[in-house]
This record gives C-alpha cells, structure tokens and sequence, in this order.
C-alpha cells in the first residue's frame, strides 16, 4: 500500500525490524522491476510532488515539513510496537488495518507534537536527512561492507542522531542541506516508480536486508548520481531564496 512506500522512505523500519514490511507478502510493493500497478503509480505522484517539493522549498515550508517528520517517526514507531507485540499473520487483514488506522490516527498527535514541541521536530527533521546521507553512503560502498545488521544499524543510527543535532543548533544551512538530501532522495525513488531501474529495489535491499532484484546498474548509479546533483541544485536555490 503507499503507506508502506512512504514509511519505507521516511525512516528505515529494519533499524527496529523488518517485519512491518515483510509479515505480509502481499503488502510488500517493491517486488521486481516491471511490476507497475496504481498503487505504485500514485506512490510515485506522491513521491516526486514532496521531493521537489521539499528539495526547492524545504527551508520555507518548515513546519509542514516538521509535522510530516513527527506524523512517520509516530506512525514508525506504532506500527513496530504493534507487529513486535502481535504481527498479523497471512490473511488477517482487519488486524493490520487496525494497526495501521491507530498508528495513522496516533500520527496525527506526534505531527502535532512535533510543532508544538519545535525542538524535538527539528530533530527529527535533521535524523531524516542524516538517514539519506548514510543511505547514500551504504548504496555507493556495496553491501559488503555492512552485511552485518548491527554494522548497518549503528553506521545509520549515528548519522541519524548527528543530523538531528545539527539541525536543532544550525538550524538554517542544516534544515537546508536536510531537506534538499532527503527531498533529492524522495523525488528519484518516485521517477523510479516509472522508470524501473531498479533504485527503489537498492532502496528496499539496504533497509531490509534482501537481496536486490538485479545488480546494480550504470541506470541505477546515474540516479545516485541525479541525487547528489539535484541535492547540490536544491541547496542553492534555497540558499538564494530563504532569508538568513
């Protein structure tokens, strides 16, 4: 569902456990390259509308971005306590609903949260973008360098918490670089809804531990590649058009 397209990219459920994404076979989206259906087509709309968005305007629309950051850190952190208590098993779909309904209603009060308590959105803002960053650097080295779930738990872990801190006490040049990273990042696995290159499957292989449909690609390391340049693009423009 695009719920799971969305938390997929928002933060990485393995660092708690990957069962969110894999309890349900049928739930899970990034399959095989080829497989295109309306889900994953409105996924992908989504996808590229906030990463532009919030790679050219990340910095303006500060507290839309803050409570989108709390609503997926509280709808994360729901649904892994839920399947970690009583994961759904093959075709109870009216439990994973109602998990996924409380933890959607439940994200509605962290989003809240997150504004109301600025500080603690911004943080959560900034652990997004160090989550791209390590998500960059785990894609370009192979995974064997962090084949071990703990090397790969504890290398994203840190970036995240180095992000989130950045932000709180550099909040401008750090919000910037934050959201025009993981803004970049949205908006590549969105065309790759349509393109099918198989970015979005390296995407699934570093969170979950997996095996990619395909070897990573020349199509696949152009689009790391667009992430780092469209990034690069993002942050000036925001530095040109947000006030210090």
């Amino acid at each position: 569902m695009l719920v799971q397209y969305i938390l997929l990219l928002l933060f990485s459920a393995n660092v708690f456990g990957k069962e969110i994404l894999l309890a349900n076979n049928s739930a899970i989206l990034v399959t095989k390259i080829g497989g295109l259906n309306a889900q994953g087509i409105f996924a992908g709309i989504v996808l590229i509308i906030l990463g532009f968005t919030f790679t050219f305007c990340g910095r303006k629309l500060v507290k839309v971005l803050v409570f989108i950051s709390g609503f997926a850190f509280t709808v994360i952190f729901v649904l892994v306590i839920a399947y970690r208590i009583r994961a759904p098993q093959p075709g109870e779909n009216a439990r994973a609903l109602i998990y996924l309904i409380i933890a959607i209603i439940t994200g509605f009060l962290g989003g809240g949260f997150a504004v109301w308590s600025y500080k603690f959105g911004l943080f959560v803002v900034g652990a997004l973008g160090g989550f791209a960053v390590s998500s960059y650097i785990i894609a370009w080295s192979g995974k064997s360098l962090f084949a071990d779930n703990w090397i790969r738990f504890v290398f994203i872990l840190v970036f995240c918490i180095i992000g989130g801190f950045l932000v709180v006490f550099f909040e401008r040049p750090a919000m910037i670089f934050c959201t025009s990273i993981y803004g970049s990042y949205a908006l590549f696995v969105g065309i790759d809804c349509f393109a099918r290159v198989g970015f979005k499957e390296l995407v699934f292989s570093i969170l979950h531990n997996v095996q990619a449909p395909t070897k990573t690609s020349p199509a696949v390391y152009g689009f790391l590649a667009g992430t780092i340049l469209v990034s690069a693009i993002g942050m000036l423009f925001q530095f040109k058009t947000t006030k210090a």
